[in-house]
């Protein structure tokens, strides 16, 4: 027996959750949380205690000795912060130049074959033989003046002087770093209104909430919430899409 949906709603939820599911850029836990707020807003339009209590309620609690609720650790997954992708790096290959010319280790392959190659042709991938490319330590951080993006630069104890100077080159020709460009979450806001900023922030003071890229102390990006508002570097920004109910 078919029921009566007088509002359209059920059309509503199956347009939306189809927007959802085909959408790349929502983590698996931001996902679960659109398809949890779309079933309270056009499923169940008066749930008792509020949309985010249903939300809540609907993705359950997660297993094991400590469980939390399922939404706050979902949540944090679409918490929007720039990532530079670097936070688990101990080192790179030094970028100094070599003290000495390249010399290569290998083995002779047969008899009468070189076993010194001054090429470089063995140096490793993407290296340059007058590269130092020993394991380093040191990193010199370069911000990009438009995006404010990292990219580090890393140099061994022999090169530490070099370090210092290129270290000294940087900070003279970009004395302060710009607000970086989120890469990370923001997706949510593409689809519900909200007061984001409270609703992320809540979800950081729970464990399971918590992400170890997220720098301490997480404030709202400069750029804005929504990953739609964001700029995208050597393109025009990408325009804001209309927001489609209140979540309150």
């Amino acid at each position: 027996m078919r029921t009566s949906d007088p509002a359209g709603n059920l059309a509503r939820w199956a347009a939306l959750t189809g927007r959802i599911y085909a959408d790349r850029d929502l983590s698996p836990g931001g996902r679960e949380v659109a398809l949890a707020l779309a079933w309270v807003l056009h499923r169940e339009p008066q749930p008792p205690g509020g949309r985010w209590r249903r939300a809540r309620e609907l993705l359950g609690v997660t297993a094991g000795p400590f469980p939390q609720w399922r939404l706050w650790g979902a949540l944090g997954e679409d918490l929007p912060y720039y990532d530079p992708g670097t936070w688990r790096s101990a080192g790179g290959e030094c970028e100094g130049p070599r003290v000495r010319p390249y010399r290569s280790r290998r083995e002779p392959a047969h008899a009468g074959a070189l076993i010194h190659d001054y090429s470089g042709a063995d140096a490793g991938p993407g290296r340059h033989p007058s590269v130092c490319g020993a394991h380093a330590t040191i990193c010199v951080t370069e911000y990009d003046p438009v995006t404010g993006w990292e990219t580090p630069h890393w140099f061994c104890l022999r090169h530490k002087d070099r370090a210092r100077e290129v270290r000294a080159q940087l900070a003279a020709a970009l004395p302060d770093r710009p607000p970086p460009i989120p890469n990370r979450g923001g997706v949510l806001p593409r689809y519900f209104e909200a007061d984001w900023a409270a609703r992320y922030a809540a979800a950081l003071q729970h464990p399971a909430g918590w992400r170890t890229p997220v720098p301490y102390g997480w404030q709202p990006p400069h750029h804005g919430l929504c990953r739609d508002d964001w700029p995208v570097p050597g393109q025009t920004t990408i325009p804001r899409r209309p927001r489609l109910a209140v979540v309150s």
